[in-house]
């Protein structure tokens, strides 16, 4: 199967399929040493790749300046640092990527893809205080960088199918705004939701969020299984919003579920209902027969 774009390339599976394997031993660069450090070494290949991927040199502002933003005044949430917490891999897959000798190259004209490196979780993040202002600020944040480097050229060159896009927040491309103007372009996402109009299965990857700041010494401490005999039958910990307070979805956040858990069992004695992690959070875990995931912006959320 083929799929014809507008210029003189055109666009197979297996193009694609090359692309996520390429993107998949980055992830495992990235992650897997924090779980295998003693037997985990990066493979050097001595050949010349099937993938070549260009990063567009964006102006600071789309990146490392909302880093420098996010640190010298952390927001008021669970996890306020943009290069440590839960939607941190749009930061370190981009070092990552630019960091590669094999597959990153500096010549654009002889890229089969094309990486656009903007931080939009991170500014997005940067804005928790502006309400729901947030959104729409965010929207022309991702059009301004569209904006730019369509003054490449290469956008154009075939509709922007080439180009790669990094969406860690659970809204995935709705923080773009109208993502219809980048639909032909690959998403690299947490939610691989395959009913969402944002994820699409035969283009899209899905990739893990980057989790080595989050390994606390609960796991290293505890070898062996559990003895602990648990007090509790569950547990939940996350955030619990109003269904009215995504614009960006149509539907009730989490559909209710998280709000049904907080208006039935939050004064429970066999189940613990909290809205962010507090100081006892991973005791309580050890403690507790269950512990719920619930849904929160898609159905399958990190």
């Amino acid at each position: 199967y083929q799929r014809r774009v507008r210029g003189s390339r055109s666009f197979s599976t297996l193009r694609l399929l090359f692309l996520g394997l390429t993107l998949s031993y980055l992830l495992a660069i990235l992650s897997l040493p924090h779980f295998f450090p003693k037997i985990f070494t990066p493979i050097q290949s001595q050949k010349t790749p099937s993938v070549k991927i260009y990063v567009y040199q964006l102006d600071p502002y789309f990146n490392l300046e909302q880093i420098k933003k996010n640190s010298q005044n952390f927001p008021e949430m669970r996890d306020p640092n943009c290069t440590s917490n839960f939607y941190s891999s749009e930061v370190w897959f981009h070092k990552l990527l630019v960091s590669s000798l094999i597959f990153v190259t500096s010549d654009p004209h002889e890229a089969d893809f094309f990486f656009v490196p903007v931080y939009g979780t991170c500014f997005y993040i940067n804005l928790l205080n502006e309400g729901k202002k947030k959104f729409k600020l965010t929207n022309e944040f991702y059009g301004s960088a569209l904006k730019e480097i369509q003054k490449w050229g290469f956008w154009e060159r075939n509709g922007g199918i080439d180009h790669i896009f990094f969406f860690s927040h659970g809204n995935g491309p709705r923080l773009f705004g109208d993502y219809n103007q980048i639909s032909k372009s690959v998403f690299l996402l947490h939610n691989g939701q395959i009913s969402s109009p944002t994820f699409s299965p035969w283009r899209d990857i899905v990739v893990p969020p980057n989790l080595n700041f989050y390994f606390t010494p609960i796991w290293s401490s505890h070898p062996q299984p559990l003895t602990i005999k648990p007090k509790r039958l569950a547990i939940f910990g996350g955030t619990i919003h109003g269904c009215d307070s995504d614009p960006l979805k149509p539907s009730c956040y989490s559909r209710g579920v998280r709000q049904y858990l907080k208006r039935h069992f939050n004064n429970s004695e066999n189940i613990v209902i909290g809205p962010t992690r507090w100081d006892s959070y991973h005791e309580d875990l050890t403690q507790s027969v269950f512990c719920l995931c619930p849904e929160e912006q898609e159905r399958l959320d990190t």
